[in-house]
């Protein structure tokens, strides 16, 4: 995974590609997480699945790293581009 993560260009690709390698959710899962479904602490985000059915996807540290990053800078990038 790792050399996956480097060979992205931009954080968006980086951590997508780590929470499809560490939580095994779709890529749709993965477009469809609000900030208010990651629990930072134990490190799983519920995502609602098939049936209206949740489950939680663990992640590891270094997931966890890359995701808080974005979310922080995802209010800069939607500024800029307003």
């Amino acid at each position: 995974m790792e050399y996956l993560v480097a060979q992205a260009d931009n954080l968006r690709d980086k951590t997508i590609i780590a929470l499809l390698s560490d939580s095994g959710m779709r890529l749709k899962e993965i477009g469809n997480i609000k900030v208010s479904d990651i629990d930072w602490e134990s490190m799983p985000i519920a995502i609602w699945g098939e049936g209206s059915k949740q489950r939680r996807a663990p992640f590891i540290a270094k997931s966890g790293d890359l995701l808080m990053h974005f979310v922080e800078v995802l209010p800069l990038i939607f500024t800029a581009l307003a």
